[in-house]
């Protein structure tokens, strides 16, 4: 096997990216950059009957190396609003929150039949991508949150798995 040691990379006409200590040098990178991922999965059914936004265990923290860098967040998850049998109507909502505050949240997602059967329900793919600027190097929190609009809401659905992602974005 080879190895490579590199002190300087040398942009011709550009800036120099530096590596010290076998680290590379943020600040030498272009806005827009991405600096570092941080990931979280979570599996198992959450059922909630809120018709508030609470929190599921879907969290993740990520320290900003510069105040001035932004922060993409992608949440998938899959779930699953039943309808409740008095209005044959089914509803749900998801968020993401950043240390106590939602920063994006979908519409109502809502559907109705006329059925007279109960335990009907529908399913719903949820994405949301936000691009945020908490304008600090402090370690930031990100969660998903749900509620229910009718009779109740399951994220991760049937234990789906449900990813919530950070990217700092060099600003």
């Amino acid at each position: 096997m080879s190895t490579l040691n590199v002190n300087n990379i040398n942009e011709v006409g550009g800036v120099d990216a530096v590596i010290s200590a076998g680290v590379l040098d943020s600040g030498s990178l272009p806005t827009g950059s991405v600096l570092q991922v941080v990931s979280a999965t979570y599996s198992t059914q959450v059922i909630s009957s809120s018709g508030t936004l609470v929190s599921t265990p879907l969290t993740l923290s990520i320290t900003p190396s510069s105040a001035s860098s932004d922060i993409l967040v992608m949440l998938y998850v899959s779930a699953l609003a039943l309808r409740d049998p008095s209005t044959n109507a089914g509803a749900m909502q998801h968020a993401i929150d950043r240390d106590g505050s939602v920063i994006i949240q979908t519409p109502s997602l809502r559907y109705q039949d006329n059925a007279d059967t109960t335990g009907r329900s529908i399913s719903y793919p949820v994405s949301l991508n936000v691009l945020d600027s908490p304008a600090t190097t402090s370690a930031v929190t990100y969660t998903h949150q749900h509620r229910n609009a009718d009779d109740s809401v399951r994220s991760f659905s049937d234990n789906s798995l449900g990813t919530l992602i950070a990217m700092e974005i060099a600003g």
